[in-house]
Protein backbone atom coordinates (compact mmCIF):
# COMPACT_ATOMS: atom_id res chain seq x y z
CA UNK A 1 0.00 0.00 0.00
CA UNK A 2 1.55 3.27 -1.09
CA UNK A 3 -0.24 6.28 0.09
CA UNK A 4 2.46 8.94 -1.97
CA UNK A 5 2.04 11.59 0.47
CA UNK A 6 -1.33 11.17 1.91
CA UNK A 7 -2.99 9.36 5.44
CA UNK A 8 -3.48 5.62 5.68
CA UNK A 9 -6.35 4.16 7.53
CA UNK A 10 -5.85 0.37 7.67
CA UNK A 11 -9.23 -0.60 9.54
CA UNK A 12 -10.04 -4.04 10.93
CA UNK A 13 -13.75 -3.45 11.21
CA UNK A 14 -13.84 -5.66 14.53
CA UNK A 15 -11.55 -8.56 13.16
CA UNK A 16 -8.30 -9.25 12.34
CA UNK A 17 -5.56 -6.99 10.60
CA UNK A 18 -3.10 -9.70 8.80
CA UNK A 19 -0.77 -7.80 6.55
CA UNK A 20 2.61 -8.68 4.35
CA UNK A 21 4.04 -6.32 2.29
CA UNK A 22 4.84 -2.75 2.85
CA UNK A 23 2.55 0.00 3.59
CA UNK A 24 4.32 3.32 3.20
CA UNK A 25 4.12 7.25 2.87
CA UNK A 26 5.83 10.31 3.03
CA UNK A 27 3.18 11.62 5.30
CA UNK A 28 4.20 14.20 7.73
CA UNK A 29 1.41 13.94 10.29
CA UNK A 30 0.67 12.49 13.50
CA UNK A 31 -1.58 10.03 12.01
CA UNK A 32 0.55 9.41 8.53
CA UNK A 33 0.10 5.53 9.24
CA UNK A 34 -3.20 4.30 11.44
CA UNK A 35 -4.16 0.84 11.98
CA UNK A 36 -7.23 0.40 14.08
CA UNK A 37 -10.54 -1.38 14.87
CA UNK A 38 -9.37 -4.75 14.81
CA UNK A 39 -9.12 -8.39 17.32
CA UNK A 40 -5.35 -9.06 16.53
CA UNK A 41 -2.94 -7.23 14.44
CA UNK A 42 -0.23 -8.56 12.64
CA UNK A 43 1.97 -5.27 11.10
CA UNK A 44 3.97 -5.68 7.97
CA UNK A 45 7.03 -3.64 7.21
CA UNK A 46 5.44 -0.16 7.66
CA UNK A 47 7.59 3.47 6.40
CA UNK A 48 6.63 6.60 7.61
CA UNK A 49 9.81 7.90 7.73
CA UNK A 50 8.57 11.39 8.79
CA UNK A 51 4.85 10.64 10.51
CA UNK A 52 3.72 8.78 13.06
CA UNK A 53 2.49 5.25 13.30
CA UNK A 54 -0.60 4.89 15.21
CA UNK A 55 -1.29 1.32 16.37
CA UNK A 56 -4.96 1.78 18.00
CA UNK A 57 -7.34 3.85 19.58
CA UNK A 58 -8.18 1.84 22.33
CA UNK A 59 -9.97 -0.40 19.67
CA UNK A 60 -7.78 -3.38 19.06
CA UNK A 61 -8.78 -5.55 21.27
CA UNK A 62 -6.44 -8.76 21.10
CA UNK A 63 -2.17 -9.04 20.48
CA UNK A 64 -0.55 -6.64 18.32
CA UNK A 65 3.08 -8.23 16.90
CA UNK A 66 5.25 -7.96 14.18
CA UNK A 67 6.48 -10.95 11.84
CA UNK A 68 9.57 -11.88 11.86
CA UNK A 69 10.61 -10.22 8.63
CA UNK A 70 9.44 -6.83 8.98
CA UNK A 71 10.45 -3.70 10.27
CA UNK A 72 9.18 -0.48 11.29
CA UNK A 73 10.43 2.85 9.98
CA UNK A 74 8.83 5.45 11.86
CA UNK A 75 9.45 9.21 13.25
CA UNK A 76 6.80 8.56 15.99
CA UNK A 77 5.12 5.32 17.20
CA UNK A 78 2.16 5.51 19.47
CA UNK A 79 0.19 3.10 20.96
CA UNK A 80 -3.39 2.28 22.33
CA UNK A 81 -4.63 -1.34 22.64
CA UNK A 82 -6.55 -3.78 25.07
CA UNK A 83 -3.78 -6.53 24.92
CA UNK A 84 -0.80 -7.07 24.43
CA UNK A 85 2.15 -5.39 22.03
CA UNK A 86 5.10 -6.96 20.71
CA UNK A 87 7.27 -4.59 18.31
CA UNK A 88 10.54 -6.72 18.79
CA UNK A 89 10.02 -9.65 16.67
CA UNK A 90 11.10 -7.66 13.49
CA UNK A 91 14.17 -8.13 10.97
CA UNK A 92 16.22 -6.56 13.97
CA UNK A 93 16.31 -3.49 12.36
CA UNK A 94 13.12 -0.76 13.78
CA UNK A 95 14.22 2.67 13.24
CA UNK A 96 11.78 4.53 14.95
CA UNK A 97 12.82 8.15 16.44
CA UNK A 98 10.45 8.91 18.98
CA UNK A 99 7.83 6.74 21.44
CA UNK A 100 4.70 8.52 22.05
CA UNK A 101 2.22 7.70 24.54
CA UNK A 102 1.82 4.03 24.97
CA UNK A 103 -1.40 2.42 27.10
CA UNK A 104 -2.02 -0.98 26.59
CA UNK A 105 -3.41 -3.41 29.11
CA UNK A 106 -1.44 -6.35 28.49
CA UNK A 107 3.00 -6.04 27.79
CA UNK A 108 4.25 -3.74 25.73
CA UNK A 109 8.03 -4.73 23.92
CA UNK A 110 9.98 -3.18 21.91
CA UNK A 111 13.30 -2.98 20.42
CA UNK A 112 14.86 -0.44 18.03
CA UNK A 113 17.56 -1.08 16.57
CA UNK A 114 18.37 2.05 13.83
CA UNK A 115 18.76 5.58 14.05
CA UNK A 116 20.21 7.46 17.13
CA UNK A 117 18.18 6.38 19.57
CA UNK A 118 14.98 7.08 20.90
CA UNK A 119 13.10 9.44 22.63
CA UNK A 120 10.26 9.19 24.90
CA UNK A 121 7.63 12.01 23.84
CA UNK A 122 4.88 10.32 25.95
CA UNK A 123 4.13 8.06 29.15
CA UNK A 124 4.07 4.32 28.69
CA UNK A 125 1.26 2.64 31.10
CA UNK A 126 0.84 -0.93 30.44
CA UNK A 127 -2.20 -1.81 33.03
CA UNK A 128 0.23 -3.41 35.31
CA UNK A 129 1.84 -6.11 33.25
CA UNK A 130 5.86 -6.15 31.48
CA UNK A 131 7.40 -2.72 29.86
CA UNK A 132 10.77 -3.74 27.82
CA UNK A 133 12.27 -1.40 25.71
CA UNK A 134 15.58 -1.58 24.09
CA UNK A 135 17.09 0.87 21.53
CA UNK A 136 20.50 -0.05 20.13
CA UNK A 137 21.23 3.08 18.06
CA UNK A 138 22.21 5.59 21.08
CA UNK A 139 20.39 6.82 23.92
CA UNK A 140 16.99 5.99 25.56
CA UNK A 141 15.77 9.29 26.40
CA UNK A 142 13.18 8.99 28.71
CA UNK A 143 12.17 13.06 29.36
CA UNK A 144 9.85 14.02 31.82
CA UNK A 145 7.96 10.70 31.04
CA UNK A 146 6.54 7.64 33.02
CA UNK A 147 7.06 4.01 32.48
CA UNK A 148 4.99 2.02 34.78
CA UNK A 149 4.78 -1.67 34.63
CA UNK A 150 3.55 -4.03 37.51
CA UNK A 151 5.63 -6.97 37.09
CA UNK A 152 9.15 -5.96 35.41
CA UNK A 153 10.21 -3.17 33.57
CA UNK A 154 13.70 -3.19 31.09
CA UNK A 155 14.87 -0.55 29.70
CA UNK A 156 18.57 -0.64 27.74
CA UNK A 157 20.03 1.91 25.42
CA UNK A 158 23.25 3.13 24.48
CA UNK A 159 23.12 5.34 27.82
CA UNK A 160 19.82 5.82 29.48
CA UNK A 161 18.78 9.23 30.41
CA UNK A 162 15.82 10.70 32.40
CA UNK A 163 14.76 14.44 33.65
CA UNK A 164 13.08 15.43 37.11
CA UNK A 165 9.33 14.70 37.11
CA UNK A 166 9.60 11.23 35.11
CA UNK A 167 8.99 8.12 37.10
CA UNK A 168 10.14 4.62 36.39
CA UNK A 169 7.63 2.36 38.40
CA UNK A 170 7.44 -1.01 38.21
CA UNK A 171 5.38 -1.48 41.49
CA UNK A 172 6.12 -4.82 43.17
CA UNK A 173 8.31 -5.92 40.15
CA UNK A 174 12.07 -5.79 38.61
CA UNK A 175 13.45 -2.63 37.40
CA UNK A 176 16.41 -3.17 35.18
CA UNK A 177 18.22 -0.25 33.46
CA UNK A 178 20.76 -1.32 30.87
CA UNK A 179 23.13 1.54 30.01
CA UNK A 180 24.73 -0.52 27.28
CA UNK A 181 28.48 1.18 27.72
CA UNK A 182 27.05 4.64 28.30
CA UNK A 183 25.88 7.01 30.70
CA UNK A 184 22.74 6.11 33.14
CA UNK A 185 21.74 9.71 34.21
Amino acid sequence: VDGTAGTITIDGGGGAINMAGLVKTTNATTSAVTFKDATTVALPNVTASSGSLVIGQGDISSAVTQTATDVLTAKTVTVNTGSSVDLSTGAGSNVIANLGAVTTAGAFTLNNAGGTGLTLTGDTTTGGNTVSITTAGGALALGTHNITGDTTVSLKGVGVTQSSGSTVDGTAGTITIDGGGGAIN
